[in-house]
């Protein structure tokens, strides 16, 4: 009974690594760490640009009156290069998800009235950028078909 639950928790680890290989040929994930920018001001930059294609997201972010689409678009830029790198088409890539988590703050403090003093929090940030490969899309794939075929009836 007990070879039995082994040989299975080996099977189920087994399927669990194939998954993400496959994963991998459609997916291409970037990351940025400790952006000098609030969580918030880089959420509103990526919200501009989120579910487009890279190409259309960085010509945006070019535009874009916001500091914090400047680290949006390095990090996009990143994603295109690993993409060239890996033999991926630039038009066919778009952008799946963003996650832009907090990062750690630094503390400071401001002299104010009395001789008190009160917190400043200088707000990181950590953008995550999830980018797929999308195959072009064909319209009528009777006629692609049928070219196909006369092309290889002439030859």
């Amino acid at each position: 009974m007990i070879q039995e639950k082994v040989k299975d928790n080996i099977n189920k680890e087994e399927t669990k690594a194939q998954a993400p290989d496959a994963q991998k040929m459609t997916e291409i994930v970037t990351r940025r760490r400790f952006i000098r920018s609030t969580p918030d001001k880089v959420r509103k930059a990526a919200s501009l640009v989120n579910k487009k294609k890279v190409i259309e997201a960085l010509n945006i972010l070019q535009f874009a009156p916001m500091s914090a689409a400047r680290s949006v678009a390095l990090t996009l830029k990143q994603g295109l290069a690993i993409a060239k790198e890996n033999d991926f088409d630039e038009n066919n890539l778009v952008i799946k998800g963003m996650r832009i988590d907090e990062g750690p703050k630094l503390k400071r403090r401001r002299i104010v009235h009395q001789g008190r003093a009160t917190a400043i929090l200088k707000r990181m940030a950590h953008l995550t950028i999830v980018l797929e490969v999308k195959a072009p899309a064909v319209k009528n794939k009777k006629k692609l078909v049928n070219s196909v075929v006369k092309q290889k009836v002439k030859e």
